[in-house]
């Protein structure tokens, strides 16, 4: 007997026999592109179960550092009170001022980003 089968975040379906493993779903490997808590963006990682929370990994909620993450931004804020506090996943994460750090993406660990705390991508190598 064949059985249907939906990946977790509904694109394709497949058939295979039918078994106690039809209820898991599975992965397409497509991005999820489910909406996310916030409302604006969409979920950018590969097709996964249900129990994978939706929340924007942008949400104050969730991004309680300087964008190099060296700073938390309760001390930005201490240090200067007239910094907005964020209030949702657009407003701009403030920044320490740091030499950034990362390692960039030839993950080479000796090539580090030498800009100043930065919102978004490093340079390239």
């Amino acid at each position: 007997v064949v059985c249907e089968q939906s990946c977790w975040c509904g694109r394709e379906t497949r058939t295979r026999p039918c078994g106690p493993q039809d209820s898991d779903g599975y992965s397409c490997g497509q991005v999820c592109a489910q909406e996310l808590d916030c409302g604006i963006h969409k979920c950018p990682y590969a097709c996964h179960p249900p129990t994978h929370a939706h929340i924007c990994d942008r949400s104050p909620k969730l991004l309680t550092k300087c964008p190099c993450g060296k700073v938390p931004l309760w001390k930005l804020h201490m240090s200067d009170p007239k910094l907005p506090v964020r209030k949702t996943c657009q407003d701009p994460v403030p920044t320490c001022g740091a030499i950034c750090g990362k390692v960039l993406a030839c993950e080479i660990e000796t090539h580090t980003c030498t800009r100043p705390c930065h919102d978004g991508p490093c340079d390239d190598c």
